[in-house]
């Protein structure tokens, strides 16, 4: 129990030194130190690849609600996206 409450303080104190970071906007220089420039870019190369395959997914989700004959029934009339 105790071993489990210390974890769960270490990861509070990560936490808050993580949020002071990001408003500070430190972030990125954080990152760039600790990390060091060739796993910085990496990430953030791994990062835009799933962006973009999410998009793509994204627009093929589209393109199946919109090549239904009643579009009345699908999830984009439902969100008023083809108004």
């Amino acid at each position: 129990a105790r071993l489990a409450r210390l974890l769960r303080i270490t990861r509070l104190v990560r936490l808050v030194k993580m949020v002071t970071l990001f408003r500070e906007g430190n972030a990125l220089n954080y990152a760039l130190q600790h990390l060091g420039l060739g796993r910085f870019f990496s990430i953030l190369k791994f990062i835009v690849a799933l962006m973009f395959v999410l998009h793509i997914l994204a627009c093929c989700w589209y393109f199946i609600a919109w090549t239904i004959d009643n579009p009345t029934e699908t999830w984009v009339a439902r969100r008023g996206i083809l108004r």
